[in-house]
């Protein structure tokens, strides 16, 4: 992992260009025959499983979903208020693409870093601003 190539913050991996460009098959990819070795993590969905390299340090994390019977609706309001959301806010085309990935992202919370001398507020625009105070006050996104 030293030497796996990352881009800023480690959102996103860099693409350097030696993807394979098909699909395999499982068999392809794990098992004992497989020329890549990859061990299959069967998952519920559910339970919190870790990811582990060969040296069973945590690599990553399957978190899986709250038991939680209003979980699926509260999920799907989420979703409802962003996608509605989506509509309303303002970003321009060059912002829609970042660090983090090609979706759109408003700022929220606080920020101390790159520079800054205390921790501030993360601005937004007027008009965004409202929005993200919108979807703050929702109990799906509290």
């Amino acid at each position: 992992m030293e030497k796996a190539s990352v881009t800023q913050a480690g959102f996103v991996g860099r693409n350097n260009g030696s993807g394979h460009k098909r699909t395999y098959k499982l068999e392809e990819l794990c098992g004992e025959t497989s020329k890549y070795h990859l061990k299959y993590v069967p998952w519920d969905g559910v339970t919190s499983t870790p990811i582990t390299d060969k040296d069973q340090q945590i690599i990553a994390m399957l978190a899986g979903v709250p038991c939680d019977q209003g979980w699926d609706q509260l999920e799907q309001q989420g979703r409802d208020a962003l996608e509605s959301a989506q509509s309303r806010v303002s970003i321009p085309k060059g912002d829609r693409k970042h660090r983090c990935g090609a979706f759109l992202a408003l700022r929220c919370g606080v920020s101390h870093g790159s520079g800054q001398t205390h921790p501030d507020n993360l601005g937004n625009g007027m008009g965004n601003a409202q929005v993200l105070n919108e979807l703050n006050r929702l109990e799906t996104f509290r």
